[in-house]
């Protein structure tokens, strides 16, 4: 990790420095860096946040728990996406909020459907459980 930033440090200076000197060509392979290192931090950002939601999730409704009725569902829903959120928000990224929020959308379109497919499990079993 530690030689990772190592490297990224010393990219950044080069394009840095080709950037003032008016090298135009690096100037472009400085911000396809840049832009790279924006989407791999804003990635990593969503899958730490999914991660989260997925646990905290699981310790709600996952394996051997109880069924859940619908609306207390969706209120720990709320509370899990709440937190998945606030930790995509603290995590250190590259690119603006602009480019960021692309990220938060997919984040919140995917954690919505793990709550979809959540339910459609719930709703299986509970189907399974009345026709027996």
């Amino acid at each position: 990790m530690l030689l990772q930033f190592a490297v990224f440090i010393y990219k950044s200076i080069l394009c840095f420095y080709s950037t003032e000197t008016g090298n135009h060509l690096n100037r472009s392979n400085c911000i396809l860096h840049l832009q790279a290192t924006a989407e791999a931090n804003n990635l990593t950002a969503v899958a730490e946040a999914k991660d989260l939601y997925l646990q905290m999730m699981e310790t709600v409704c996952g394996g051997a728990k109880p069924f859940l009725a619908t609306a207390h569902l969706e209120s720990e829903h709320q509370h899990c996406m709440d937190s998945a959120l606030r930790q995509f928000q603290n995590k250190r990224k590259m690119g603006g909020e602009e480019f960021s929020q692309i990220y938060m959308e997919k984040l919140i379109k995917a954690n919505t459907h793990i709550l979809i497919k959540y339910c459609s499990f719930l709703i299986f079993f509970f189907l399974i459980f009345i026709l027996s």
